[in-house]
């Protein structure tokens, strides 16, 4: 007697091709966060901070606008820290929707987003 054959079950779509996943950075975000921390790091390396406190203080005020030293919250010294961060998240996300990110993964720039 004759095997019986089995035939494959058909697919009326693709197949989702399988992709390797990479490591990549996201430029708009550390952008943003180097633009808030840039008056500190380039004062500091000027030799105008004596202490590493005072630079880490200067942080702390750009990030939660609250001024240890003087017990006082500004909302200036929030803004100050925060707008470029959110702005560099923005440009992400606006260059994902707009599908420059795709593109730089096709041309195969490695590592870098935008």
């Amino acid at each position: 007697m004759a095997k019986k054959r089995y035939s494959r079950a058909r697919r009326y779509y693709r197949k989702a091709r399988s992709r390797i996943s990479r490591t990549t950075v996201p430029m708009g975000p550390i952008m943003g966060i180097i633009g808030c921390f840039a008056p500190a790091i380039e004062a500091g390396l000027a030799g105008r901070y004596v202490g590493s406190n005072s630079m880490v203080d200067w942080a702390t005020i750009r990030v939660t606008g609250y001024n240890n030293q003087n017990k006082t919250w500004s909302f200036d010294e929030l803004k100050a820290g925060w707008l470029p961060i959110v702005a560099g998240a923005a440009a992400h996300k606006l260059a994902a929707m707009l599908g420059v990110n795709a593109a730089l993964g096709r041309a195969k720039v490695p590592f870098l987003r935008v």
